[in-house]
């Protein structure tokens, strides 16, 4: 919504199976244009900059990069045992760090 605002996307269109495809197919397609996330960046392709402002961890956390999606769980139900073990690994300083360490931005305080 924010970009294609109700534009329709063109039949001409080639969509990609995940992150590592799109970079491969925009990396060696002449005016192509995908999004991934900031960790499947590669020296091949140049990361945008919306209104002078480029994808980093910093600019999505402060919210000036206006383009970027949030990592939702989802249960069948309320969050028990190894789930629930699960999510406060990652809610947690060592599930934050790796968040961190792999590239992704995380604005969470861990618990």
């Amino acid at each position: 919504d924010k970009v294609m605002r109700d534009v329709p996307l063109t039949d001409r269109a080639i969509t990609q199976n995940g992150q590592g495809a799109i970079v491969a197919a925009v990396s060696t397609t002449p005016d192509a244009i995908g999004y991934v996330s900031i960790p499947a960046l590669i020296p091949a392709v140049k990361a945008v900059s919306i209104d002078g402002v480029l994808p980093t961890a910093a600019s999505v956390l402060a919210g000036t990069y206006p383009i970027s999606r949030p990592f939702i769980y989802v249960t069948r139900q309320a969050p028990a045992g190894l789930i629930k073990a699960f999510i406060d690994f990652v809610m947690g300083a060592e599930g934050q760090a790796i968040i961190r360490m792999v590239g992704l931005v995380s604005p969470v305080t861990p618990r």
